[in-house]
């Protein structure tokens, strides 16, 4: 797997087709097909570690992508999810970094790693806190 993962100005950006080894996202999986998608992400991580966002990033990105109408378990269970990459990926990543014996793709696999990791967790926590405070619709209640 050869590509260059660049942090989008846009979340939607991602789904346009970038430039020579840009990474693309594949799949925008509907709504109805997050919970089967984000159960594979999670045996991904438990099996596959930090480096499962390679080949994964598309379940997390699609509940960023449908955060609106996406159920409020399942963004938790996704927001949970990233931190686990995240933590776990802070902890191995100075001992990985000092492997000599790392080659020029294995230091690309890790960078974009950090990079797609920090980018979705960062945008669905944003997403979160733009939901939590968002303007609702105020009625006042008149006296006669």
């Amino acid at each position: 797997m050869s590509f260059d993962f660049n942090i989008p100005l846009s979340v939607r950006d991602l789904v346009k087709s970038g430039g020579i080894n840009q990474y693309v996202v594949q799949d925008v999986s509907s709504v109805r097909q997050l919970g089967a998608q984000i159960s594979g992400f999670r045996a991904a991580l438990r099996s596959k570690g930090p480096l499962c966002i390679l080949e994964h990033f598309d379940t997390p990105y699609s509940v960023l992508y449908h955060f609106q109408s996406a159920e409020p378990p399942l963004k938790e269970e996704t927001l949970e999810l990233l931190v686990q990459v995240v933590s776990r990926l802070s902890s191995a990543l100075p001992a990985q970094l000092d492997d000599a014996s790392l080659d020029s793709a294995q230091r690309r696999d890790l960078l974009n790693t950090v990079k797609m990791s920090c980018f979705l967790l960062s945008k669905l926590a944003e997403s979160f806190e733009n939901d939590a405070f968002k303007p609702g619709i105020v009625t006042a209640t008149s006296k006669v």
